[in-house]
Parts: structure tokens; sequence; C-alpha cells
């Protein structure tokens, strides 16, 4: 059967496509997050890495206009990673993510469960990079709202898919929506783009 696709609308510089797989193994959504635990190791050193670049970025941004070209392809492929990682722990496919590390911004389209392209930033705002995080606040809060509406969605599809077989294409939804809201946050927040991200997750 063709995937549930739930892909994104809007033309943010951060985008993501996921597409459920429709059927699911039955024990998948309780225990994918076992053969994940070596991507989740990787991913924390991923995280920490973007965590400094961001940092750099500050400066770059500050007193160049722009981030290097190799700082925004690192990011894309760090919150790629992590979309593949999430996205087969909670459940929603039974295809094992690889461990690819293509630094590149358009999605290579070697995982179909989900897709994650980031545009190349040009030229910034300088000034901007003071405010930055201070301006994400109100976005924290509509953070908190996916990620309840997200844990929702788990305990929807895990008992959904235990009894029918069949992924929740709510669930899907609504756990697309939270990836992106959080991943187009972490674009602004690194520094990545002056657009402030929708709060919407469409």
């Amino acid at each position: 059967m063709e995937p549930m696709s739930q892909s994104s609308s809007s033309d943010y510089p951060l985008t993501l496509e996921l597409r459920a797989d429709e059927t699911v193994a039955r024990w998948r959504p309780f225990f994918n997050w076992v053969p994940a635990i070596p991507h989740f190791i990787v991913l924390y050193a991923l995280s920490a890495v973007s965590g400094v670049l961001a940092f750099l970025s500050f400066f770059t941004v500050l007193f160049t206009r722009r981030v290097p070209v190799s700082f925004y392809q690192f990011q894309a492929m760090a919150l790629r990673y992590g979309s593949r990682v999430s996205t087969y722990a909670f459940g929603l496919t039974g295809q094992y993510p690889p461990f690819s590390f293509d630094m590149v911004g358009e999605d290579p389209g070697d995982y179909p469960p989900v897709g994650v392209s980031g545009r190349e930033p040009g030229e910034m705002n300088r000034w901007l990079v003071f405010v930055k995080w201070l301006l994400l606040i109100p976005m924290f809060f509509v953070l908190i709202f996916w990620e309840i509406a997200a844990t929702i969605g788990w305990f929807i599809n895990a008992f959904g898919v235990l009894f029918t077989g069949r992924t929740s294409d709510t669930a899907a939804r609504w756990y697309g929506s939270f990836l992106r809201v959080q991943y187009r946050i972490s674009w602004y927040g690194y520094f990545l783009t002056d657009e402030y991200p929708p709060f919407s997750g469409s």
C-alpha cells in the first residue's frame, strides 16, 4: 500500500515531509526504540556539534552577515538524521534508518519515510542575532502544545497499530506537525534564516 504522506504547505526555508507506513507490524510502536538506541547515541553527538556550530554562527553572522556553507549543510544533515531516528522510534515505519551523514541541504531521498530539506541562507541581518532567542520564547510555548499533541498521537497510534495493524492518519499528521515546528525553531535559532517560524505545523 502507498504510504500516507504528510507534507509541508509552507515555503519556510526548512521543510519536512513525512510518509508514514499505512500498515505497520503490531509490535513496532512499543519496541522500535530498542534497535534505535545506537542512532540515539549518534544523534546525541550530532546535537552537541550543532550547538557548537550555532554558537559560532552567531559570530559569523555578526561579523560577516553570513553562515559558512559547511555549517548550514551540517545542521541540515543533523536535523534530517534526527527526523529519521524519531520517525522510526515513534513506530511510524518499519524501515530502519541508515547511518547516513550526507552534508547536503536538499534531502537525498535515501530514506523514503521522511525527508528534511533546508534552504541555504543568504545575507542576513547581523543585529537580529542579539534577539533571536528572545523572539523564540512564544514559539517554545507553541512547541509544548505540539509536543503534547505528538505524545497523545503516539498513544493513539500505538494502540491503534496493536489492534488493527494500521497507522493512525491523525497521529502521523500530529507528529509531522510537531517535527516541523521543532525543526523550524531550530533553523531560526541556529541563525540559518531571518524568517520567523510560523506557529502552524502545516
